[in-house]
């Protein structure tokens, strides 16, 4: 198993990075990245964050991907079951016309519903 915490954001050619850790892992990698609907890439070493669906693109080729999220802290994580309504709500928390409504249901929705700075996967392959 590979490892890569908060890393790929700032590789310039992330294909390649992702090519390389399949080669030399045997049965997965689990990797970590800035949710940018949080961030907004305010980093200036980060070349590129991704939101939940970038991240889950980017992924996919290389084996079956679970998505988690969590605090950037690591004291909360929690696995996404439904990809497809995370990916919405990231979409609508920074398109303009709804970005405040969803930032205020965001305060308010259990913790394991919210939209967290943080994404990680686990890539399964075979």
């Amino acid at each position: 198993m590979v490892v890569s915490v908060e890393v790929i954001e700032h590789v310039e050619d992330p294909a390649l990075f992702l090519a390389q850790l399949s080669r030399i892992a045997r049965q997965g990698m689990s990797l970590s990245s800035p949710n940018w609907t949080g961030s907004r890439c305010n980093w200036p070493y980060h070349l590129r964050e991704y939101t939940p669906k970038e991240f889950f693109e980017v992924l996919s080729p290389h084996g079956k991907v679970t998505l988690f999220k969590g605090t950037s802290d690591g004291c909360e994580v929690f696995r996404i079951k439904y990809p497809a309504i995370h990916f919405l709500q990231n979409r609508l928390r920074v398109f303009p016309v709804t970005a405040l409504p969803m930032r205020c249901l965001n305060v308010i929705l259990p913790s394991e519903s919210r939209i967290h700075s943080s994404n990680a996967a686990w890539v399964a392959f075979g």
